[in-house]
């Protein structure tokens, strides 16, 4: 699939097919990408936290107000910031403004290859 195609296949998908397991080559693919993007002085401050159990998904669900479709996702990428990497080149700036726009780019970088592998996904901010 072409980047354009890809872009404008992008949307959030908030209902899954609760019987499908994403494979773990895909999930390395996604996370292999996400560990591709773009960051503030190549700081690298994104971890990424893989989770398909499902107590974990129930908290995280509870934790986001109520949002269903964390539940029943097969798996989840949370994507985190340690933010100690970013502090000492950039202060405050660093752990408090780009460490979130770097997540957003891998996150939007998850959510573009999630596309091109033909699965569904979509973001949930603020747990």
């Amino acid at each position: 699939m072409d980047f354009d195609e890809v872009v404008k296949k992008r949307k959030m998908i908030r209902k899954y097919q609760q019987d499908r397991q994403i494979s773990t080559d895909i999930i390395n693919k996604l996370l292999k990408n996400a560990h591709s993007s773009p960051s503030a002085g190549h700081t690298q401050v994104q971890e990424f936290i893989v989770v398909k159990d499902p107590i974990i998904k129930r908290k995280l669900c509870q934790a986001s107000l109520g949002q269903s479709q964390i539940e029943e996702a097969s798996g989840l990428i949370v994507v985190c910031s340690n933010t100690s990497r970013s502090v000492n080149r950039y202060r405050k700036r660093g752990t408090e403004f780009y460490s979130v726009i770097d997540g957003a780019f891998a996150s939007m970088i998850i959510l573009l290859s999630a596309v091109n592998e033909g699965i569904g996904a979509s973001f949930v901010g603020g747990i």
